[in-house]
């Protein structure tokens, strides 16, 4: 049996009347409310839950401004925000997936110094070590790359006299400053040589646009001068304190008549001390639920 199928032609019928059509189109949203661009992402490794909210903040001269977002994840213990959360401040620090730090910046053989971390990154592999730099050629500069490669940066560690410091300079030129003075440093009271931490402390991109990073260092005493073992806590007795806070970013960077270094926008963090207008009006108080954590050996 043979079966034929017509092909039919449409034809289409033209509006030649002049009147257009009137459509009535759903309404769409996304005006007046908008959402924070917050996040939320199961790790599949260790089940635990992250959720990250962008901080919205005025933008910089060129586009160049911080990029600051809270953290958290179910698997963070107690932190400077509570229990879980934290800000994603760019640091450099000690490797301790295998022990305490030895708190060696350079030795004759690789395995007897340290390994050091640049945070959103891999383990940090020396590649070149030059001596007797800088200007009074006393310093030790020491070069690096991502374990595994991706950010295609300049990082160089700089040693020398009361210098300890970080300075990474990215694909498309912004130099980035880790720990270039001792308030943007993690160390050991006792010992100050050992630092366990360089945070972020000052970004310049190639138009001269500054971005500064300024930080509060925790003394176990609020501004009256009142330790927590006096407040009560007697755990906290004979107790050692060495972290530091994100107290202020500043960016948008003038001179004014006198030439002095000014900037227009301003980030304080504000951890009881300031009122709504920006103005300090309360000491800044110990908080009552202290934690610690000893991964650094002090």
């Amino acid at each position: 049996m043979i079966i034929k199928i017509r092909k039919i032609e449409l034809k289409t019928l033209t509006n030649k009347s002049g009147v257009s059509e009137q459509i009535i189109s759903l309404p769409k949203g996304g005006g007046a409310i908008k959402g924070l661009g917050e996040k939320f992402q199961p790790d599949m490794h260790t089940g635990t839950g992250n959720y990250s909210i962008p901080l919205d903040i005025p933008l910089g001269r060129n586009g160049f401004q911080p990029n600051l977002t809270l953290q958290y994840s179910t698997g963070n213990n107690n932190g400077p925000y509570g229990l879980g959360w934290n800000i994603n401040t760019p640091n450099i620090s000690r490797k301790t997936a295998k022990g305490i730090p030895k708190y060696k910046d350079y030795a004759k053989k690789p395995n007897e110094f340290d390994t050091f971390i640049l945070s959103g990154s891999e383990d940090l592999v020396l590649i070149k070590e030059n001596l007797n730099e800088g200007m009074n050629k006393n310093e030790i500069h020491r070069y690096f790359r991502p374990k595994i490669e991706g950010l295609f940066a300049k990082i160089k560690h700089v040693i020398g006299i009361n210098k300890n410091y970080w300075e990474i300079t990215t694909k498309s030129g912004i130099k980035n400053f880790y720990g270039d003075d001792k308030t943007s440093q993690i160390y050991d009271e006792e010992n100050q040589n050992h630092i366990y931490k360089w945070l972020l402390s000052k970004s310049i991109d190639t138009f001269g646009n500054i971005i500064l990073y300024q930080y509060k260092r925790d003394n176990g005493r609020n501004e009256k001068g009142i330790t927590l073992f006096e407040e009560g806590f007697k755990s906290e007795f004979n107790h050692s304190y060495n972290c530091t806070y994100i107290s202020k970013i500043s960016y948008v960077n003038y001179r004014n008549e006198n030439l002095d270094e000014k900037f227009l926008f301003s980030i304080l963090f504000d951890y009881g001390d300031y009122d709504e207008n920006g103005d300090k009006i309360n000491p800044w108080e110990c908080r009552e639920d202290p934690f610690s954590f000893n991964k650094a050996g002090f």
